[in-house]
């Protein structure tokens, strides 16, 4: 599939017009995407939690590996594709336009140790060992994973280093 043929979704937050989806596909390009040949990889199912009616340990920080991030809580981005999340998320435009979005730069923070970060994400740990953003880092974690599938589809992954500090409470 071309980036000119994708089709946005139903969107919670209003039409995403043609500058931005231009913005978007610069970004994507920026990281290594070819626009004319989108890799599969980026239609991922973005999983779908819903915390309704479960239990849960204190958070605690950990080390998590982002290719076990399978989806949110978020009703807006979830039970859709990691692509379709990216489209979804109402502050993409503003993080790409301020350079906040770069490998170095805007996920620099998320290697911090919570203690020295002031915006940490937060994650829950599902029994089936899938972890799913809770309620802090949805727009982290999408750009994080585009990054991730986009190398992991040039045969340019290195999975070490692809991880997060994380506060973590398990589904008990």
């Amino acid at each position: 599939m071309k980036w000119s043929e994708i089709q946005c979704p139903n969107r919670c937050y209003g039409e995403l017009n043609e500058n931005e989806k231009n913005v978007r596909g610069a970004f994507l390009y920026s990281i290594g995407i070819d626009l004319e040949n989108l890799p599969e990889e980026l239609f991922e199912s973005c999983e779908m939690y819903s915390k309704e009616g479960k239990c849960f340990s204190c958070e605690r920080e950990e080390k998590v590996y982002i290719w076990d991030i399978a989806g949110t809580t978020h009703s807006c981005y979830s039970g859709k594709t990691w692509m379709d999340a990216f489209l979804e998320e109402h502050k993409t435009l503003s993080h790409i336009i301020q350079g906040h979005v770069t490998r170095g730069k805007y996920f620099r923070m998320m290697k911090r140790p919570i203690n020295d970060n002031w915006t940490c994400v937060k994650l829950i740990k599902s029994k089936n060992g899938k972890y799913y953003i809770g309620s802090n880092g949805n727009h982290r974690i999408t750009f994080y994973k585009l990054m991730y599938l986009a190398d992991l589809a040039n045969g340019r992954a290195r999975t070490k280093n692809y991880w997060l500090y994380a506060l973590v409470k398990n589904e008990l």
